[in-house]
């Protein structure tokens, strides 16, 4: 008799994936042949799964022993005629690798062999996603009373995989006591407003994908003499500005007072 094993996963192979996500994965082993087969084994080698996800201690089978150890699942037992073994176990993507879990299966006993060409791997995509902020003028420039400062946010798509549902904050606070915003918020995709001082913009990300958010503000003076703000992110997709200091901008103005 001889075996031969297969792998399948939940999301299915080749699909991306995102952040936070779990990915199921079974092994089927099957017995072939006349006879049952004593001592079968397999190995699964998860190194480039768990640079971008963490196990989650829950590997099983319906018959034999399987251990994950390492960064690599082993598999043996014993199979009676036309007997299916299953193997389960499961991943939570937490990004922070290449952006692609990719494993297979394999074995170095004589009697087992892949079911078929490419049924033994498993692929799954995630992407993630940074941020930068321009203005004009430049940020650092002083500004007077009645000038228009431009800003403009970009979101930039990283990664083999899309990016569902990315988002972000722009607090316009300490700019709003010294300027009034121009109603004029665009976004080149997905969803953006401006509400109660903060600019929120949402949307999914195409690979390679660089989406332009544009608004303005008058400088109307009355506050601090700084306009001041940052964009931010809570998605761990999103873990940093592009670059540092990259995604605050400051424009200063002055006054003066007078007196008889």
């Amino acid at each position: 008799g001889w075996f031969t094993y297969a792998k399948d996963s939940v999301p299915a192979p080749g699909s991306d994936v995102q952040v936070g996500d779990t990915v199921e994965y079974t092994v089927t082993v099957t017995q072939e042949g006349p006879v049952g087969i004593e001592d079968a084994s397999l190995v699964d080698d998860l190194s480039a799964v768990l640079d971008d996800a963490s196990y989650n201690d829950d590997a099983a089978a319906s018959s034999g022993e399987v251990a994950i150890e390492d960064g690599v699942l082993s598999w043996s037992g014993d199979l009676a005629l036309g007997e299916v073994v299953t193997i389960t176990y499961s991943v939570t993507v937490t990004g922070g690798g290449d952006g692609t879990l990719a494993n297979v299966v394999t074995s170095d006993d004589p009697r087992g062999g892949c079911v078929e060409e490419g049924g033994c791997v498993t692929t799954h995509d995630y992407g993630w996603y940074v941020f930068a902020k321009e203005s004009a003028p430049g940020s650092g420039t002083q500004v007077e009373i009645g000038d228009t400062v431009e800003y403009m946010v970009t979101v930039t798509q990283e990664g083999p995989g899309m990016v569902e549902g990315a988002s972000l904050v722009d607090d316009l606070s300490a700019v709003l006591d010294d300027a009034s915003y121009n109603d004029d918020v665009t976004a080149s995709a997905g969803e953006v407003s401006v509400e109660d001082g903060v600019l929120r913009w949402s949307g999914d990300l195409e690979v390679g994908q660089v989406v332009t958010i544009g608004y303005s503000v008058t400088v109307t003076g009355g506050g601090d003499g700084t306009l001041a703000n940052v964009v931010t992110s809570e998605d761990p997709r999103a873990p940093e500005c592009a670059e540092e200091g990259g995604c605050v901008t400051t424009h200063e103005y002055g006054w003066f007072t007078y007196a008889k």
